[in-house]
C-alpha cells in the first residue's frame, strides 16, 4: 500500500491504470466467468459500440456516447451482470473517400486522384488514411477510459462484415425485397453519387414561381419554380374534377418551347392528387426530373398510357441535347435564364411570383441535387414477404407477427416498436419514429463511388444475344399423380412420350446448333424423341438444367409444395439455387460459336428462364404456374448474377458501384458477432442487444435501418432499448464549428483536468433527447470535485493512520455508535438505493447528481467534519452535559469511515472510473485479495435499515439557521458568537451534541436550557420547536440595520409592483417574445422569495 500524493494528477495515473484494466482481461465477459466475477448463466447486458467514422478523429459527441455507455457497462459489469461492450469503426464510404481525394488535391500530388491511381491504387490510399485514423480513434477511446472488450472489435468493411453484407444482400434480393429499377433518384453533381432521402438537408431560400404557357395556343397555363426542366415535360396533370377536365385524354403538339423548332408532345392527364387552388390548378409533369411526375408516369404506363420520359439535365448538372440545340451545354441556372427570357419575349409569361422554397441539398457534398433517371439498387420497403422461423435460432423472436404470414419491412419496423419490444427514450422520439416510416420510399442503396461494400452482383454480356428454345419433357408417372418429383426419376408416360412426338413435328434440323437436356431420364427421354432423328445435333447432358430439388418434400403433392415456392424447399432447393446452376449454364454455352439453342428440362427450369430472359420476378405469380408443353423462345443477351462468391468463367464484370454506408451499418449488432456463422456462439450469448446508444439525429440513419435489417435478417430485434443523447452544444447553446471557433476538444481537456472531469462534464446535467450546454469552466469545476473526493480519501487514510490502522477493502457494515453514524450510514444507504434504482432505469444524470450531493454535502461538509470533532462512543456511556459542552472522549470512527469510503468509491466508479480505481489501488491488500481492482466489485445495493435520523437533522437545521444568521447580517462567517437555545424537551439532545453545534457553527458560547428569555440583541429563529438566539450586540448596529432594512422592503415592493403590473398587461404577454415574458416571471417569482426573507429579518430585529 502506498499512501495517497498530496493532490491528485490526472496525468500520473490515466494511462496505468488503463493499461491494468487492459491486462487483466476482465472488458472479456469470458474471462469474467473464468475468474468468476460473473457467470454463464448471467443476466447479459451487451452494448453494440456506435462505429466512429474513420475520417479524423473523436469530437465531443462522441466523448458524450463514450461515456454514457461507460457508465452502463460498468454498472453492469459491477451487478455481476455478463457484460459485454463491442468496439468497432465505420468506413462511412463517401466521407472518407472524399476527404483522402481532398487531401490528394490539396498536397498537390495529384489533379483527379482516382483518374491518375485507378481504382486499385486509389483504394490503397484510402485504407491507409483509414487505418491511421482508426488507430487515433481507438487510442482517443481508451483515454476516455471506455472499457470495451477489444478482443471483439470489428471494422464495418473488413471481411466478416463483408461477407456478412454480401449474404445479406443475397437474402433480400433472392426475397424480392432487392430490385435494381430505373427511377428517380437524388443525384449530387459535386459528389457524382446517388444520396437518400435521408441524406438530404432541406433550406428555405427566396425563389421565384413562373406561370407561363408553352405556347400561345396552349389552352392551360402552368406554373414552376424550375422552368428549365420544361423543356422535357411531356404531360399536364389536371384534376379529374377540375375546370380542365375537358381536355383530359387530348395530346397536343407544342413547337417552338424554348427555341424555334423544339417541339413538345404534352397529353392532359387526369390525377385526383392535383390540388386545383395551387398555383393555376394544373401541373407541367416532367418525369425525368421529379419523384412525383415520374410515380405519375408509371402510373400511366401501367394503364396503357407511355406518356414517355424525356430527360433534359444530365449528371454533369448541365442541359443535354434533349433540351434543344441552344440550351445543350448551359447550366441550369443559365438555362432557366435564357427560357425566362424567351418566354418574356413571346409574351408567354404571365406573372413571376416571389416565394419561399425548400431545395434539398446534399448533406455530404454541400451541392443542390438534382432529381435524375438512374438504373439503381433499391431495398423495396412495401413489398411483403413470406416471415419465415430465422434460420439462426429456429424460430420467431418478434411480437404480434406470425409465422407464414406476409409482412412488408416497414410493418415489422413498425410492429417491434407499436408492441413496446423496443423502447425508444425519450418517448417522444415514438412519434417521430413512426412518422418516418410512414413516409418511407423505397430506399436507394448503390452509390457511385469506390470505397465500401462493392455491391455482389456481376454482369456479362454476351458476345452475340444467345437464341434458347426450351422444351419441357412430356408427362411424367409422377405429373398423373400429381406429386413433385424433383430430383426423382420418374418415366414418361404413354401420352407424355405422344406428346413429346407431336411436338417433334414441327422441328426442323435446322434450327437448332446445339441441343441440351437434363440428365434426369424423363427430360432424356424426351429430347431422344425430338432430336434423335437429326444426325448432326448431339443430345448433351447436363445436371445444371435439373428440375428443382424439393429435398425432404419429394414426392408431395403440388399443394404442399406451393407453400415452400417462394422460400425454398427443406433440404432441397430454393428457386435461385436453380437460376445460379442456369446461369452458370448458360454463361458456359455463350462462350460456342453458334448461339442457336434447344433445350430439354422441366417446368421449373422453364420458370428460371422467365426470371432470366424477359425479368420476371421470382414470386408467386410465377412460381405457382406450370410450363406447357410447347417451345418457348428466349434471347438474352445479357446474365446476372448474384451472390456471396463471384460466379465461375470468364467475361464477368461486378458492379461498380458500392453499397450506401448505412447498409453495412445496419446489419452492426449481428455482423460483429460473425453472421452469417450461424454456429457463432456469441451470436448466441450477445444477441439482442441490451441497449443502443446514439445521437437522436441518426434515428433514422441508422437506427431504423438497424430494426429493418436485424428484424428482417434474424427474425430478432437488434436490442431492447435505443437511448437517444442529444448534441453537446457551447455554452451559449450554439452548435460547435470550426466557423465559430467554439469547438471543445476533448483531449485537450483530458490533458489539461483528467478524463474523470470531461466525462461527469458531459453526464451530469444531460438528460436523453436533449441537448447539452458544455463549457471550459463546467469542465474545470468536476476536477474540483475529482480532487475534493481525492482529499476526502487522503484525509480517512491519514485518520486511520494516525490511529495505527489501514485501508481495507473487505469491510462490513459497521456498528453505529453516535447519531451522526446513524445518520451517515442510512443516508449512504439511500443514496446507494437512489444511484441503483436511477442506473436501472438509465436516467444516469440524476443518479450522479444525487451522489455528488451525498459525496459533497453529506460525507465531505458534514460527517468528515464531524470526524474530526466527535470520537466515537456507545450513546448509553455519554454524559449529559451541561452548558459547557461535551467532555472529550476516547474512540474511533475508522470503520465507518472505511466502509463510507469504500462505498462511495464503488457508486462513483462508473462515472469517474480513474481518480476511484487510483483511490482503490492504494488500499492495504489482504492475502487472498489478490489485488482486485474496483472495476470488478461488487456494486452497492441498498440494505434494509431504517436508522433514525430526525434527530440529527435537527442538529444540521440548528447549525444552518446559525450560519443564515450570519449570512443575513453580512457577518464574517469565521467570527465566533454567543448563542442560547431554549430547548425544551430536545435539551438532552442538544447537549450530547453541543461540541458539534460549537464547532461547525463557530460558536464561543452555547448555552442550552429548557426554557430561557430572549437575551438582549439577539435575533431568533424557530426549528422543530426550539428557539434559537443568536446574540449580536457589539456585532450589529440594529437601529441601522433596521432602517436599512426598511429601505430595501420599500424599494423591492415598488419594483414587484412594476413587474406584477407589466404581466398582467395582455398587450405585453401576447406581443414581447416567449423567453423575455419567463424571463420576467422568473425575476417576479425571485423577488417575491426576497422580500418575504426581508420581512422575516426585519420582524427578527
Amino acid at each position: 500500500m502506498e499512501s495517497l500524493a498530496k493532490s491528485y494528477e490526472p496525468k500520473k495515473y490515466e494511462d496505468d491504470i488503463y493499461e491494468s484494466w487492459e491486462k487483466s482481461g476482465l472488458f472479456n465477459p469470458d474471462v469474467c466467468i473464468e475468474k468468476g466475477i460473473t457467470t454463464e448463466d448471467s443476466k447479459p447486458f451487451i452494448i453494440v459500440l456506435p462505429p466512429p467514422n474513420v475520417t479524423g478523429t473523436l469530437h465531443m459527441g462522441h466523448a458524450a456516447m463514450l461515456a454514457i455507455e461507460d457508465v452502463m457497462i460498468r454498472y453492469h459489469r459491477m451487478k455481476g451482470d455478463k457484460t459485454l461492450w463491442v468496439p468497432g469503426t465505420d468506413h462511412a464510404a463517401v466521407a472518407t473517400e472524399s476527404k483522402v481525394e481532398k487531401m490528394l488535391i490539396d498536397s498537390g500530388e495529384f489533379k483527379k486522384p482516382k483518374e491518375e491511381l485507378g481504382r486499385e491504387k486509389f483504394l490503397e490510399r484510402v485504407n491507409q488514411f483509414a487505418q491511421e485514423s482508426h488507430d487515433t480513434i481507438v487510442n482517443q477511446s481508451k483515454k476516455m477510459g471506455s472499457s470495451l472488450d477489444w478482443s471483439r472489435e470489428a471494422f464495418t468493411l473488413d471481411d466478416k462484415r463483408n461477407l456478412s453484407v454480401k449474404t445479406v444482400f443475397k437474402k433480400m434480393y433472392e426475397d424480392g425485397l432487392i430490385y435494381r429499377g430505373y427511377r428517380v433518384i437524388n443525384w449530387s453533381v459535386k459528389g457524382q453519387s446517388t444520396c437518400s432521402d435521408d441524406e438530404l438537408v432541406h433550406i428555405e431560400r427566396p425563389a421565384k414561381m413562373y406561370y407561363f404557357k408553352y405556347h400561345k395556343d396552349f389552352p392551360i397555363t402552368i406554373a414552376t419554380t424550375r422552368p428549365e426542366t420544361k423543356l422535357g415535360d411531356t404531360a399536364v396533370a389536371v384534376n379529374p374534377t377540375g375546370k380542365y377536365q375537358k381536355y383530359i385524354g387530348q395530346e397536343f403538339e407544342v413547337t417552338d418551347v424554348g427555341q424555334k423548332g423544339h417541339i413538345l408532345k404534352i397529353k392532359i392527364i387526369s390525377d385526383e392528387h392535383v390540388d386545383e387552388s395551387f398555383g393555376t390548378g394544373a401541373l407541367g409533369v416532367t418525369p425525368a426530373h421529379s419523384p412525383v411526375d415520374f410515380e405519375m408516369y408509371l402510373k400511366q404506363k401501367a394503364l396503357g398510357n407511355d406518356i414517355g420520359l424525356i430527360q433534359v439535365i444530365g449528371e454533369d448538372g448541365k442541359m443535354t441535347s434533349n433540351a434543344g440545340s441552344e440550351y445543350v451545354g448551359l447550366s441550369v441556372e443559365e438555362a432557366r435564364e435564357k427560357f425566362v427570357n424567351y418566354l418574356r419575349v413571346e409574351g408567354l409569361l404571365e406573372k413571376e411570383e416571389d416565394i419561399m422554397q425548400n431545395v434539398g441539398t446534399s448533406d455530404r457534398f454541400k451541392d443542390v441535387v438534382e432529381p435524375l433517371p438512374k438504373t439503381q439498387w433499391f431495398v423495396d420497403v412495401n413489398k411483403k414477404f413470406r416471415v419465415q422461423s430465422s434460420e439462426f435460432t429456429g424460430k420467431l423472436e418478434l411480437n404480434d407477427v406470425k409465422e407464414g404470414e406476409e409482412y412488408s419491412l416497414k410493418e415489422l419496423m413498425q410492429k417491434v416498436v407499436t408492441t413496446g419490444q423496443i423502447k425508444i427514450v425519450p418517448e417522444r422520439f415514438d412519434k417521430v419514429y413512426f412518422n418516418w416510416i410512414d413516409n418511407l420510399r423505397d430506399w436507394c442503396i448503390s452509390r457511385q463511388i469506390w470505397y465500401g461494400h462493392q455491391i455482389p452482383v456481376w454482369y456479362k454480356k454476351l458476345r452475340k444475344p444467345l437464341k434458347v428454345t426450351l422444351f419441357r419433357h412430356g408427362e411424367s408417372e409422377a405429373n398423373v399423380q400429381k406429386i413433385g418429383a424433383g430430383h426423382m426419376d420418374t418415366p414418361l408416360t404413354d401420352y407424355g412420350r405422344q406428346q413429346a412426338k407431336d411436338l417433334s413435328a414441327n422441328i426442323k434440323e435446322s434450327d437448332f446448333e446445339y441441343v441440351y437436356s437434363s440428365d434426369l431420364n424423363r427430360a432424356v427421354d424426351t429430347a431422344k424423341i425430338l432430336f434423335d432423328k437429326y444426325k448432326t445435333l448431339e443430345i448433351k447432358c447436363d445436371s445444371r438444367l435439373r428440375e428443382i430439388d424439393f429435398g425432404v418434400l419429394t414426392g408431395q403433392s403440388g399443394e404442399e409444395l406451393s407453400k415452400y415456392r417462394e422460400i425454398g424447399f427443406p433440404e432441397g432447393e430454393s428457386y435461385h439455387d436453380v437460376k445460379n446452376r442456369m446461369v452458370s449454364f448458360l454463361s458456359e454455352i455463350s462462350e460456342k460459336d453458334k448461339n442457336n439453342v434447344a433445350i430439354v428440362a422441366h417446368s421449373g427450369t422453364w420458370k428460371v428462364l422467365e426470371h432470366i430472359a424477359n425479368k420476371q420476378p421470382l414470386d408467386s405469380s410465377l412460381l405457382n404456374q406450370s410450363a406447357e408443353r410447347k417451345p418457348y423462345n428466349y434471347t438474352i443477351d445479357e446474365l446476372i448474377y448474384v451472390g456471396v462468391d463471384a460466379p465461375e468463367g470468364d467475361g464477368w464484370t461486378q458492379d461498380p458501384d458500392t453499397l450506401d454506408t448505412w447498409f453495412s451499418a445496419g446489419l452492426w449488432t449481428f455482423s460483429v458477432f460473425d453472421y452469417p456463422n450461424l454456429d457463432s456462439q456469441d451470436l448466441k450469448n450477445f444477441h439482442p442487444t441490451s441497449v443502443l446508444e446514439t445521437g437522436y439525429d441518426i434515428l433514422f440513419f441508422w437506427v431504423a435501418r438497424m430494426i429493418l435489417m436485424t428484424t428482417y435478417t434474424l427474425g430478432q430485434v437488434p436490442f431492447e432499448t435505443v437511448y437517444l443523447h442529444g448534441l453537446v452544444r457551447d455554452e451559449q447553446g450554439r452548435k460547435m464549428s470550426k466557423s465559430l471557433g467554439n469547438i471543445i476538444n476533448p483531449l485537450d481537456m483530458i490533458d489539461k483536468y483528467g478524463t474523470d472531469a470531461t466525462r461527469l462534464s458531459l453526464l451530469l446535467g444531460s438528460t436523453p433527447g436533449n441537448d447539452m450546454k458544455l463549457s471550459e469552466e463546467k469542465i474545470g469545476g468536476f476536477r474540483n470535485f475529482a480532487n475534493k473526493l481525492w482529499n476526502m480519501a487522503r484525509f480517512i487514510e491519514m485518520t486511520l493512520e494516525a490511529e495505527e490502522k489501514k485501508l481495507v477493502k473487505d469491510i462490513s457494515l459497521p456498528e453505529a455508535k453516535t447519531l451522526s453514524d446513524k445518520w451517515i450510514l442510512q443516508k449512504l444507504n439511500e443514496v446507494s438505493n437512489v444511484v441503483v434504482n436511477n442506473l436501472d432505469s438509465m436516467n444516469l444524470s440524476y443518479a450522479g447528481e444525487k451522489l455528488r450531493d451525498f459525496t459533497w454535502n453529506d460525507l465531505a461538509d458534514w460527517y468528515l467534519e464531524i470526524a474530526k470533532i466527535e470520537p466515537s462512543f456507545a450513546l448509553s456511556d455519554v454524559k449529559v452535559m451541561d452548558d459547557k459542552g461535551a467532555s472529550a472522549g476516547k474512540g474511533s470512527k475508522s470503520e465507518i469511515l472505511n466502509y463510507a469510503l469504500n462505498t462511495v468509491l464503488k457508486l462513483w466508479h462508473p462515472f469517474m472510473p480513474f481518480v476511484t480505481e487510483a483511490i482503490w489501488s492504494s488500499y492495504a491488500e489482504a492475502s487472498d485479495d489478490k489485488q482486485k481492482l474496483l472495476m470488478v466489485e461488487k456494486f452497492p445495493l441498498s440494505t434494509e435499515q431504517n436508522l433514525e435520523i430526525k434527530d440529527f437533522e435537527i442538529i444540521q437545521n440548528v447549525i444552518v439557521g446559525i450560519r443564515s444568521v450570519k449570512g443575513d447580517y453580512k457577518i464574517d462567517p469565521v467570527k465566533k458568537l454567543n448563542v442560547t437555545i431554549s430547548a425544551g424537551d430536545k435539551k438532552d439532545l442538544l447537549l450530547q451534541n453541543s461540541a458539534i453545534i460549537s464547532k461547525l457553527a463557530r460558536l464561543e458560547n452555547l448555552h442550552i436550557e429548557e426554557k430561557i428569555a430572549k437575551p438582549d440583541q439577539s435575533v431568533s429563529f424557530v426549528e422543530s420547536g426550539l428557539e434559537i438566539f443568536v446574540e449580536l450586540a457589539g456585532v450589529v448596529d440594529f437601529a441601522k440595520e433596521k432602517e436599512k432594512l426598511g429601505s430595501e422592503i420599500e424599494q423591492l415592493t415598488k419594483y414587484i409592483a412594476g413587474l406584477e403590473g407589466k404581466l398582467n398587461n395582455p398587450g405585453f404577454v401576447s406581443s414581447a417574445p416567449e423567453n423575455i415574458v419567463t424571463q420576467e416571471k422568473e425575476k417576479l417569482a425571485e423577488s417575491k422569495e426576497k422580500l418575504e426573507k426581508l420581512n422575516k429579518q426585519f420582524s427578527n430585529i
